[in-house]
């Protein structure tokens, strides 16, 4: 996080203050209508919805849905403390962290053999390594979007190859998502003759060379297919919100007192 910090620093008020006008930053505060309530209402429910969904992972190790309800209930008591003008920031993060969790610990169910320590070492290792790539796909993806909003011009915007493999993997996922769907589709139109085809014929390969590279490239291709699905919640985050919020958050007095808002008003206290 600290190349997120450095660019973040850099940023003049005066260049945040172009993009975040009075009429933005009073929506941030209210909302438009009633979105603040509804807000609040969507994360609650899907808090309820992850926790519930997580608990299935309780058939491999009860570590994990106990591990899931603390994740849970830190994200919420984080969201309600938030200040006012982070509304939208706490949301996006919210919805995401929470959507993220649902698929994780969902994930974390699957039985891979009968072997008790086997299923609960490969999950938690799956855990551990799929919140890392998300999280690190959530930085990459700050870095790209501080760039491309406020050092567009500038001689010093940094071109790695992280940033361009995550707009891959974007891309990937895209593609993903729609061939998933698309199956999904096929299946449900013509599962008929997908139960009734015959795949006795794999049974004689146990055991040959061919059918041990075949259990090879399936376990490759599963664990592929595993992590791409893991990773589809973070293809709806926001970082540009996030970023948004980074700054307001930088020059939050600044901003208060440059639109006028009370204490109140900006931070929501009482």
């Amino acid at each position: 996080m600290k190349e997120i910090y450095k660019l973040v620093s850099e940023i003049s008020l005066s260049n945040v203050l172009k993009r975040n006008t009075f009429q933005k930053v009073f929506e941030i505060l209210y909302g438009v209508g009633e979105k603040g309530i509804s807000q609040n209402l969507k994360v609650y429910i899907l808090a309820l919805i992850s926790w519930l969904v997580s608990l299935v992972s309780s058939v491999n190790w009860i570590i994990f849905p106990i591990s899931s309800t603390i994740i849970t209930f830190t994200l919420l008591t984080v969201y309600c403390k938030r200040p006012r003008f982070l509304n939208d920031v706490a949301y996006t993060l919210a919805t995401f962290l929470l959507c993220q969790n649902t698929v994780i610990f969902y994930l974390a169910s699957i039985k891979i053999s009968e072997n008790v320590i086997l299923n609960r070492s490969v999950t938690l290792f799956y855990v551990l390594i799929c919140y890392f790539l998300s999280f690190y796909i959530v930085k990459i993806k700050l870095l790209d979007s501080i760039q491309e909003s406020y050092f567009a011009d500038s001689k010093n915007i940094i071109k790695s190859n992280a940033i361009k493999n995550i707009k891959l993997l974007s891309s990937i996922l895209v593609l993903f998502v729609i061939l998933l769907i698309s199956a999904m589709q096929l299946y449900r139109l013509n599962k008929w003759w997908i139960k009734s085809y015959n795949l006795e014929f794999l049974a004689g390969l146990n055991g040959t060379i061919l059918g041990n590279i075949f259990s090879i490239i399936s376990v490759f291709i599963a664990i592929i297919i595993v992590l791409l699905f893991t990773m589809i919640p973070t293809l709806f985050l926001n970082s540009d919100i996030i970023v948004n919020g980074l700054l307001l958050r930088k020059y939050s007095e600044e901003f208060r007192k440059e639109y006028d808002f009370t204490k109140e008003e900006w931070y929501g206290e009482k």
